[in-house]
């Protein structure tokens, strides 16, 4: 697996976690760009989002949770811009409201990905949620 962009998202989440393609499946009625495909952002927003809030429960998956924090790491190490701009604002801005949830992910996240929700928690200031350093 190479380096991520933005375009490529979709395809790359679906492959990297073939379990979220039903729900993907089931948001068909997305709004679809030229390609007649969902944006990226409602595709996080309706598939991988709540996919990851459902693992952070207890007594989910743990291996899909641990494939779910690996696929956001690649995001995270994307220098695509527009794919790390998807991850804080698709997944971090709701995750980073939810201090338990946090706690749990934290222990999966990569370090890309804790720089990037340290970085959003403080810019938008909610940084009391966030793990001791």
């Amino acid at each position: 697996m190479g380096e991520m962009t933005y375009a490529e998202v979709q395809t790359e989440m679906l492959s990297a976690l073939p379990e979220l393609k039903q729900r993907y499946d089931k948001e068909a009625s997305l709004p679809v760009d030229w390609e007649g495909r969902p944006g990226q952002y409602l595709v996080v927003e309706f598939v991988l989002n709540p996919s990851l809030r459902n693992e952070l429960s207890p007594g989910s998956n743990p291996s899909l949770r641990t494939r779910i924090f690996e696929f956001i790491e690649r995001m995270a190490c994307s220098q695509d811009p527009e794919v790390v701009n998807l991850l804080a604002v698709g997944i971090f801005e709701n995750l980073i409201r939810h201090p338990n949830q946090l706690a749990t992910a934290w222990n999966y996240m990569g370090p890309k990905t804790q720089n990037l929700a340290r970085r959003w928690a403080r810019a938008s200031r909610h940084e009391q949620y966030l793990p001791p350093e």
